[in-house]
């Protein structure tokens, strides 16, 4: 293989998105912050002061950059100087010319029990809108009764449009569970919501190329992470399509050269290490070859020899469950477009759609179980790797 394929089949880093949460004190922004991206990301202490009246908040491992704004609850004069600082700082980085370090999107939160939406607050949504970032108004702890939450949304609505900011979306949210004492003996708990809602909208406000490691962040919403690493499947086919077959030509297995075959297992490797950066999860060297051993691949020990191995005769009955499984949107049709003859693209499906099923699972459990130890959790990986393989195996659904 050369080497210019080799370095544009490697797997990508994913690029960090700059989100700017205002607000004043008390409208939950730190609550709101770790309920979409799981992590303590905005704990007091650990951010670092960017201006007088910014912080930012970075975490080792989650591509978020957050930028807090303060001030809010000072006299006129300050608020006016936090705005103009404020304004400032997003101009500069507008005008440097690195779209990586741009401010993103805004998300202004204002607390849902206040019921009051004028004065230094209302000017200060204004001038943040007008800079000309995506902007959301945030309503938290929306946990009090539907109708006066709703009353005062249209109150900030009719505000807006007087004020010619009409295009601001607002979204309500309830960032954690709530309980809410009915009498001595019963407690309602309200579940939280609105989350999901903020996440697809900022994701569509986002530009492109900050999206992938956005997604990777958010803790909320499993479908885009499970549509994105679909694309990443796709396009890892898209890729060896390219690499190994012409416009007009297929080439038979037979045909391919063994040192192909074995690429290919590093593109798969690869295809692994990009799902899991989009689950937000590790994967060790060492895990990611007891998966690939589970897998098939070409190794002779294996358990599952001539069930997985692209040269076998039930591979592409394998493929086609797979793809049974897995009918979802846009790929849907693909399945015709591949025939049989591709065999390390449709090796890329089968093992690429095992594996997204698999992290979905192991996911999933650790949120639940909040497991932490990285060895722990690779066994949980690689355990999940072999319950869905054996489901597939066995022809049963995706639950």
């Amino acid at each position: 293989m050369s080497e210019n394929i080799n370095e544009e089949m490697q797997h990508s880093d994913l690029k960090t998105a700059n989100i700017m949460v205002a607000g004043k004190t008390g409208t939950g922004k730190s609550t709101l912050l770790n309920a979409i991206f799981g992590e303590e990301v905005a704990v007091t202490g650990t951010g670092r002061p960017v201006t007088e009246h910014i912080d930012e908040y970075r975490h080792e491992t989650i591509p978020i950059h957050i930028w807090d704004t303060v001030g809010l609850e000072l006299d006129s004069e300050k608020t006016r100087q936090s705005i103009e600082e404020i304004k400032r700082t997003i101009a500069s980085k507008s005008e440097s010319g690195d779209e990586l370090d741009q401010i993103h999107a805004i998300w202004y939160c204002i607390n849902s029990g206040s019921n009051r939406y004028e004065g230094a607050e209302l000017k200060f949504i204004k001038e943040l809108y007008s800079i000309g970032v995506p902007f959301t108004i945030v309503l938290t702890q929306c946990y009090g009764a539907k109708k006066k939450i709703a009353e005062f949304e249209e109150i900030i609505n009719k505000i807006n449009d007087e004020m010619g900011l009409d295009k601001i979306s607002i979204v309500k949210v309830l960032a954690q569970e709530y309980e809410v004492e009915i009498d001595e003996d019963t407690i309602a708990k309200k579940p939280p919501f609105g989350l999901e809602e903020l996440v697809n909208l900022t994701m569509d406000q986002l530009p492109e190329y900050v999206q992938s490691g956005f997604i990777a962040a958010q803790n909320v919403s499993q479908s885009l992470k499970h549509d994105e690493c679909e694309k990443l499947i796709w396009k890892y086919v898209d890729r060896v399509e390219g690499n190994y077959w012409s416009k007009n030509k297929i080439i038979n297995w037979d045909n391919v050269p063994l040192v192909n075959i074995l690429t290919s297992d590093a593109h798969i490797k690869d295809l692994f290490r990009d799902i899991t950066k989009i689950y937000n999860t590790e994967i060790e060297e060492e895990s990611l070859e007891k998966i690939m051993t589970e897998l098939g691949g070409l190794s002779p020990e294996n358990a599952f020899q001539g069930l997985l191995n692209p040269i076998s005769k039930k591979f592409d009955t394998n493929v086609d469950k797979i793809f049974q499984r897995n009918t979802n949107g846009e790929f849907e049709d693909k399945h015709d477009k591949l025939p049989t003859k591709m065999r390390v693209s449709r090796m890329i499906i089968l093992y690429g759609y095992i594996f997204l099923e698999s992290v979905e699972k192991y996911w999933e459990r650790i949120r639940v179980e909040k497991l932490e130890n990285i060895k722990t959790k690779a066994v949980v990986l690689v355990d999940s790797v072999r319950e869905t393989m054996k489901e597939v195996m066995s022809n049963q659904k995706r639950k």
